[in-house]
């Protein structure tokens, strides 16, 4: 009977932590897996060098004479990769591909290219980690969209911030678009706008930004576009030039000044990153949420996407996270609270809420979430071509082969189903199929209707 007695409590306490640390090492090293299809690409391009143009700039830019080729930084990323590492780092070369494989719709590579762009820690920090979730006791898990929207009704300055190589976060934005609209929010500043003169900000184009490119990032800005929004860009023409702090600081300048021209309206701000971080670490990282709060004198309400996303922002985050969504059994994007306050996560403190996204559910090898809030439609594409490998559906109106480059596609990926069909996710419309291969040469253009 002692035995027993003694034995109750390591297997009702104990061990479910056991498994639990298993299921969290099993859960982040699963990710780490590039798919068949950008093998494939790899296997091409190391075999067909000369479709690397650009051999002198080390950052992985998609323009080519100022249009888009969307597979021009994977071709010099893989053709050029030792040259690459060795004068830009392995993290940042890892995170530039990340980046370049959510442009070409294949999220299952970015997360394994960004989780590799991050620090990586020992499989013992999962009994850490473990620890740290066992103690956030007594929590709510509240659907995150009615929530928010309780909260930004009687804001003036809303923050989200954004992963860049993760789409999610700009789906999520697009679900919360309407609402905000009608409560008065009528500007959308984004980061990654065009500051210059040449910005196409009424229209989605190449000009209209960097990550606007990316077909997420493109319907979030032709949505804001069709409600009556007005594009704000903000970042400071001599971005480049700038140190962090520099940059930051010209950012909530540029943002401040707005707002006094413009006392009485709301504006939705879309930032990477620590942008929106409403705490100093020190002296020299400062975000612009700071400063923004400075110049202002308002306390900007600030959203965190970016820490309890599958992958989060470093290897700890992705224990966290993963610990976290198994315990709560995240199935839904919620903001966890405690007695009806937001629950401050990964000991960080520097937002005013944290937004929990689900792990990403692939159907025919796309993310479910690419559905925007159930909004868009799985379309089923066929094979048509023998050396078909990438797929891509413009707008019927924005598309013409003699303005190739200029125009963003709703939705496009070379990740094709068990069946061989590409499944594309498109809101009702008529669209032009664009068929492409590893070249990125187009064998053919079809008319679609998505009902």
């Amino acid at each position: 009977m002692n035995t027993g007695h003694i034995n109750y409590p390591f297997s009702q306490k104990v061990l479910p932590i056991i498994i639990l640390c298993c299921l969290c090492i099993a859960q982040v090293h699963a990710q780490k897996k590039a798919t068949a299809s950008l093998i494939e690409l790899e296997h091409f391009i190391q075999k067909n060098k000369a479709l690397v143009k650009d051999t002198t700039n080390p950052f992985l830019s998609m323009l080519e004479k100022g249009r888009i080729q969307y597979f021009k930084p994977l071709y010099k990323a893989f053709a050029l990769k030792n040259e690459l590492i060795d004068t830009h780092g392995l993290s940042a070369y890892n995170e530039d591909v990340a980046q370049a494989l959510v442009f070409a719709g294949d999220y299952r590579s970015a997360l394994f290219y960004q989780e590799q762009a991050s620090e990586q820690l020992p499989d013992v920090y999962v009994d850490t980690v473990i620890n740290k979730v066992e103690t956030l006791n007594n929590l709510q898990m509240e659907p995150a969209i009615p929530y928010i929207l309780k909260q930004t009704a009687n804001r003036s300055i809303v923050l989200f911030n954004e992963t860049h190589s993760k789409p999610q976060h700009r789906a999520f934005v697009i679900a919360l678009l309407a609402e905000l609209y009608q409560q008065g929010f009528k500007y959308l500043a984004m980061e990654t706008l065009n500051p210059y003169k040449n910005a196409s900000l009424k229209q989605l184009t190449v000009q209209t930004g960097y990550y606007t490119a990316e077909p997420v990032c493109g319907e979030l800005v032709r949505k804001a576009l069709q409600m009556g929004f007005t594009l704000l860009p903000y970042e400071d023409e001599n971005a480049n030039r700038l140190s962090n702090n520099q940059r930051d600081s010209m950012q909530a300048v540029h943002l401040a000044n707005f707002m006094k021209q413009h006392p009485a309206e709301k504006i939705i701000v879309l930032a990477g990153y620590e942008h929106t971080a409403q705490l100093a670490w020190d002296r020299t990282s400062i975000p612009m949420a700071v400063y923004l709060r400075y110049l202002t004198g308002i306390k900007p309400l600030s959203i965190d996407q970016t820490e309890m996303t599958e992958g989060s922002n470093s290897d700890y985050g992705r224990l966290y996270y993963a610990a976290f969504a198994h315990r709560h059994n995240i199935k839904q994007t919620v903001v966890p609270l405690r007695n009806n306050l937001p629950v401050q996560l990964l000991d960080s403190g520097v937002y005013d809420m944290y937004v929990v996204h689900p792990p990403t559910k692939y159907i025919d090898g796309r993310p479910t979430w690419y559905n925007l809030n159930n909004t868009r439609k799985e379309f089923p594409v066929s094979p048509a071509y023998k050396t078909l490998f990438f797929v891509q559906a413009f707008y019927k109106n924005e598309w013409s082969e003699k303005e190739e480059g200029i125009y963003i596609p709703a939705d496009q990926t070379y990740e094709n189903a068990e069946n061989g069909f590409y499944y594309l996710y498109l809101y009702p419309g008529k669209y032009e199929l664009v068929y492409r291969d590893k070249a990125y040469s187009i064998l053919g253009t079809k008319e679609i209707t998505v009902q």
